[in-house]
Parts: C-alpha cells; sequence; structure tokens
C-alpha cells in the first residue's frame, strides 16, 4: 500500500498459510501494523524532508541553501495557518450545528407548550360551556316550579 510519493507498506490484510492456518502477515513477521498518515502528518513529513534535502545541499551552497530554508519555513507556516483555519472553520461548523439543534429543541418545546396551552384553553371552554349548559337548565328548571298549573 502506497503511504506517501516514496513510502511503502505491506497491505495490513495480507494473511499467508502457515503450517495449515491463515496468518496476518504483521503477527507473522512481528512487525507493528502500518497506519495511514493523516494530512498534517504527510505534510510534517514532507517539510522535515526538505529540511534534510537542505542541509545537504547547505554543504555545496550555503547561500542558495538559507534561501531555500527560508521558503520552506514560509511553506511551513502557511500550511500551518491553513490547518488551524480549517480547524477554526470546523469548529464553527459545529458551533452552528450545535445552535441549530438548540434552535430546534426550542421550537419543538415551544410548539409543544402550545399544543398544551390549546387543549387546556379547549379543555377550559368545554368547561364553561359545560357550566353554562348547567346553569341554563336550572333556570329553566326553575322557571318550570314557578309556572302555575
Amino acid at each position: 500500500i502506497r503511504i506517501e510519493r516514496g513510502y511503502y507498506c505491506i497491505n495490513p490484510g495480507l494473511s499467508v498459510f502457515v503450517e495449515d492456518k491463515w496468518v496476518n502477515i504483521y503477527e507473522f513477521t512481528g512487525m507493528d501494523i502500518a497506519k495511514k498518515l493523516s494530512e498534517e502528518e504527510k505534510q510534517e513529513r514532507l517539510i522535515d524532508n526538505l529540511m534534510d534535502d537542505n542541509e545537504e545541499l547547505r554543504k555545496s551552497n550555503p547561500r542558495f541553501a538559507a534561501e531555500q530554508e527560508k521558503y520552506i519555513l514560509e511553506y511551513k507556516l502557511r500550511m500551518e495557518q491553513l490547518r488551524d483555519e480549517k480547524l477554526r472553520l470546523a469548529n464553527l461548523k459545529d458551533e452552528k450545528n450545535i445552535l441549530e439543534k438548540r434552535e430546534k429543541q426550542e421550537r419543538e418545546k415551544g410548539s409543544f407548550l402550545d399544543k398544551e396551552k390549546r387543549e387546556q384553553l379547549a379543555k377550559q371552554k368545554a368547561q364553561e360551556k359545560k357550566e353554562e349548559e348547567e346553569r341554563h337548565r336550572k333556570e329553566i328548571d326553575d322557571m318550570q316550579f314557578k309556572l302555575r298549573f
């Protein structure tokens, strides 16, 4: 598997047949399992390699190596700034998602409370209507008793 330009490792999924059973190649050789490098690790490795090459160049052409070191350090700084910006944007996105989730919960809570209030008002109106009908019935009953036969 290609890890990066010029860096390869044995496929971690590779197994070999040993003594009537399949054994993972890393278990068989006793090596630790390799991992794929992240973009940051690749950038760090690239910069380290460039700095090492520049040190070799310094022996033959110190002035040019000094200029190159300046460019390499500027590149490293730009990569760190980009990584920080990417991290900041990811954090902003996470914060935005959290805020949106909270707003949604508040809206749902508000609609639930509104529903509760509507139900409560409906119950109250039904109770008032029932009481009004009861009063009306009592008035009718009272009137019937007052009538002459």
